[in-house]
């Protein structure tokens, strides 16, 4: 009995057991139920929020991509507006559109963005097809480099070995040359070579390129270049190939881009194009069927392209930028940039005259003459008709009598033109006149240009006779002023513009003329005269002819402005043709060894505003109303005869004996 009581207890507990698992297994169920449900509101939630995180990083996204491309655009008209200033370059290249693979997904109406890349001072750029398609892009590149830097400021060198005809429609550019030989083109990378070198001196690691010194300065410092290399010489050697390498390395800081255009036609044109995408400042564009894409990291995923100009659009473009660089000017530099005019006459003349003449880049040009030590003593000047030259002198001679005073600088001045440089300094009714001439030859005659001559002939000897009788004996001017410091003796400086027709004529007064201007040149240093000599030619008087090399032997310092090539190589020396690679008036080259040409360094010349200089004269006159007018010729001048009536029988000898007769100051006359 009491056995079955604990089965059935047993068995009671069993259905207890099993009622309770069930409840149990319910009531997990339940929860689980409800975990589930509550998880799978979270996620919905959380799905939810992050749809609509989502969907606000997406439209903000989609519009900060927006604006960016907006302001693409923006820079991009910015670009395109710039007005034509020398300053304007090529710096940031617009050209062409560009695409974002995938950016469709998005709604945009236009997802287009124009492309504008660094080049000029920032990159080069390498452009490869299967084809010549890459040669077709070349010219277009070259077309908007052209359009986006000022006019005359980008000079263009094509290397075309295997006579491509692409770029024979930009023959006519200014400063364009196509090379064709193997030696041409080991010239011109020996010339790049040269003029990374030079640059680099001009940045002294100051500023990361050319293009940076330019915008600091405000200057078109140096010279912009853009290489394009059609193709390669098949005979193509190492030699070449590192040179070309080091070249593209340092061009971009140098102003110069290289565009080198690949047809990939043989493995070993290949190999130098994989050695140039090698060099970080590459910027390689290849042909991908019908469209345009990168290499360049962050550049992958963008899909280029470039409209094509059509032939007569090309001719429109090439006829409107030589137009332009017809016209072209440089920045003007007032006078006030390279001279204190709030501080008059603080310079003693007893060592050198010091003068300046403008800038290249932040640094002003200046000339020492007379100095002991450099041994400039006179200047030779050329430069075309419109270029600048009148300007070049006036700078020059304000320079000098802004820095010394008339007891310090005499000045001679002829002019055999038309005498309109030299008239503001005769102006004595509003006090306007330059103190510092002791002479002025407007419209001059040749008998005046010589009697001026004597003049500083017979002031020379006198000079060297009174040095050598002073009491210590000294030998030149320099001397006798430190041993008289309180004497004044100013150093006499004559300046002759378009020199060259005193002497167009083989007669007498040039056969005399050229003996005394020879005499003067050699032996005027010691004494402290200096001659200054400006014309629009160097060659081509006869009466110089035989005599010219002497003569321009005694002028180590050249300046020359904008030329031909044969009156560059007449100025400098033969092979030196800088003064036919400018390409804007205002700029000039200064070469103070005799021309050679590695001592050339190209410059901004001031301006020589005319009311500024006219008050700065007033200045001058304010501080010397003692002095006395110079002496003035002209063609028109009149002459008082009955003063020399007591010389008329002498005159009429003369004319019997069968020689001229001038006046004391060199005036042929008729005597009846």
């Amino acid at each position: 009995m009491g056995r079955r009581v604990i089965l059935d207890n047993i068995g009671l507990l069993f259905d207890r057991f099993a009622v309770a698992y069930q409840h149990s297994l319910y009531a997990i169920k339940r929860e689980q139920e409800k975990t589930d449900r509550e998880r799978r509101i979270s996620r919905e939630q959380a799905k939810k929020l992050f749809d609509k995180e989502r969907s606000r990083a997406a439209t903000l996204a989609a519009n900060s991509l927006m604006e960016n491309m907006h302001k693409a655009k923006d820079a991009y008209r910015n670009l395109a507006d710039q007005d034509d200033s020398i300053m304007k370059v090529a710096e940031y290249l617009a050209f062409g559109n560009v695409t974002p693979q995938n950016i469709n997904k998005l709604v945009f109406s236009d997802y287009t963005l124009p492309w504008i890349m660094p080049f000029l001072g920032h990159r080069n750029v390498l452009i490869e097809s299967n084809g010549d398609d890459c040669q077709a892009l070349g010219l277009q590149f070259l077309i908007h480099a052209l359009m986006q830097t000022a006019p005359g400021q980008l000079s263009v060198t094509v290397i075309n070995p295997e006579l491509r005809a692409e770029f024979s429609s930009c023959s006519r550019l200014p400063d364009f040359k196509m090379l064709t030989k193997i030696s041409e083109i080991h010239d011109v990378f020996a010339s790049l070579t040269e003029e990374i070198i030079q640059n680099d001196t001009l940045l002294r690691g100051n500023y990361p390129s050319l293009v940076a010194l330019r915008k600091a300065a405000q200057q078109p410092v140096g010279r912009l270049q853009l290489v394009v290399i059609q193709d390669l010489p098949k005979e193509v050697n190492s030699d070449l190939i590192t040179s070309l390498v080091k070249i593209a390395r340092g061009a971009p800081r140098a102003g110069i881009a290289i565009l080198y255009l690949n047809s990939k036609t043989t493995q070993k044109v290949d190999s130098v194009t994989n050695e140039l995408k090698q060099i970080s400042n590459f910027f390689v564009l290849t042909q991908k069927e019908d469209c345009w894409k990168s290499t360049n990291a962050c550049f992958d995923r963008l899909i280029f392209s470039f409209p094509r100009l059509r032939n007569e659009e090309l001719a429109q473009k090439v006829f409107e930028i030589i137009e332009k660089s017809q016209n072209a000017s440089v920045i003007t530099i007032p006078f006030s940039q390279i001279e204190n005019t709030e501080q008059l006459w603080k310079e003693s003349s007893a060592s050198n005259l010091t003068f300046h003449l403008g800038k290249a880049g932040l640094d002003t040009i200046s000339v020492c003459l007379g100095d002991s030590v450099t041994q400039y003593h006179n200047i030779l000047i050329s430069g075309a008709a419109g270029k600048g030259k009148s300007n070049l002198i006036e700078v020059m001679i304000h320079s000098l009598c802004t820095r010394y005073s008339p007891s310090e600088l005499e000045l001679f001045l002829l002019d055999f033109k038309d005498g309109l440089t030299f008239k503001p300094y005769a102006s004595f009714a509003d006090s306007t006149w330059l103190p510092h001439a002791r002479m002025l030859g407007l419209e001059s005659d040749r008998d005046v240009g010589l009697a001026v001559l004597k003049d500083l002939e017979t002031e020379r000897k006198h000079r060297a006779v009174m040095f050598g009788d002073s009491s210590v004996g000294v030998h030149d001017f320099e001397s006798y002023r430190k041993l008289n410091p309180n004497k004044q003796l100013p150093r006499i400086v004559l300046i002759i513009d378009e020199y060259q027709k005193l002497f167009d004529i083989n007669d007498e007064i040039s056969e005399e003329a050229t003996a005394l201007l020879e005499n003067l040149v050699r032996q005027g240093r010691a004494c402290a005269i200096h001659i200054i000599l400006a014309s629009q030619s160097i060659t081509g008087a006869a009466g110089l002819l035989g005599k010219d090399e002497r003569i321009y032997a005694q002028f180590p310092v050249r300046i020359g402005l904008q030329n031909t090539v044969s009156e560059s190589f007449s100025l400098f020396g033969i092979g030196n043709d800088a003064a036919a690679k400018l390409r804007v008036r205002g700029e000039a080259v200064i070469n103070l060894n005799y021309g050679a040409i590695d001592s050339n360094q190209k410059f901004t010349v001031a301006y020589a505003e005319p009311n500024e200089m006219k008050k700065l004269r007033q200045s001058f006159c304010q501080e010397s109303s003692a002095l006395e007018h110079p002496v003035i010729f002209t063609k028109k001048d009149t002459v008082d005869y009955s003063m020399y009536i007591s010389n008329v029988k002498k005159w009429r000898k003369t004319i019997a004996d069968g020689s001229a007769v001038r006046l004391p100051c060199g005036i042929k006359l008729s005597v009846l």
